[in-house]
């Protein structure tokens, strides 16, 4: 495949527990993925493109894992969107996993997989996947992945999952400083270029002036994580 591929946010911490409480340790490797390409041939009905997410049992004790999926408002119609985990391949109807998957202690690299298929058709898609105690029913951990297929403008006005709030950087494209609505301190904020590569980590201090004008002339990614877990991914453009 060609293009900017694979936007990779490693999650470093891992915390052991007995069982998977409500966010209380990480389960997946990575915790969100992009796919974009503005230059992609998709006129074959059968090209299909995948994005992996990887998953493991920090814990000392056997699991039992179950995942359900949301999409975002944008998700073309026409798109068919299949799942897979260790144990089933499903059908793009299926949003859920039909059996449990179960885990030993240290178990690792669990695939869960999403193949877009677009039938031909342009645009963009969001998707979360929940993972979740299958005995307890409780959140564990909660992987995103977004598809950008030959639309400049599907990441630039993506909403988070969490809130019906949208994170607006202005002016974009900037030459030196841009302006975002107030976080609480300690949000994290994160400069990536369209291949996934870090090129700036802040924590947002207060104020609404963010000053990036020692990148490089070029797009990148603003991804933006508060301190209560809301997740907003922009595209800006540096002048």
């Amino acid at each position: 495949m060609t293009g900017s591929r694979i936007l990779l946010m490693a999650l470093t911490s891992l915390i052991g527990t007995h069982l998977l409480h409500s966010q209380s340790f990480i389960l997946l490797e990575e915790d969100s993925m992009i796919f974009s390409d503005l230059d992609l041939d998709i006129s074959d009905p059968n090209y299909d493109i995948p994005l992996d997410l990887y998953f493991s049992n920090v814990t000392d004790r056997d699991i039992e894992v179950r995942w359900r999926r949301e999409f975002g408002s944008s998700c073309p119609d026409s798109w068919d969107i299949f799942s897979s985990d260790p144990l089933i391949s499903y059908t793009p109807d299926i949003n859920e996993s039909q059996i449990d998957i179960p885990m030993t202690p240290q178990d690792s690299n669990f695939l869960f997989r999403q193949v877009v298929r677009p039938n031909g058709v342009s645009g963009c898609c969001e998707i979360r996947v929940i993972f979740s105690d299958a005995l307890l029913g409780t959140p564990a951990d909660t992987g995103y992945l977004r598809f950008e297929l030959n639309d400049n403008n599907c990441l630039a006005t993506s909403a988070s999952y969490h809130t019906s709030g949208f994170l607006t950087v202005v002016p974009n494209p900037f030459d030196d400083h841009v302006y975002l609505k107030s976080f609480s301190e300690g949000t994290s904020i994160q400069i990536m270029t369209l291949r996934g590569h870090e090129v700036k980590r802040l924590l947002w201090q207060g104020g609404q002036t963010l000053f990036l004008g020692d990148l490089k002339s070029g797009i990148y990614f603003m991804r933006v994580q508060t301190t209560d877990g809301e997740l907003m991914l922009h595209k800006i453009i540096k002048r």
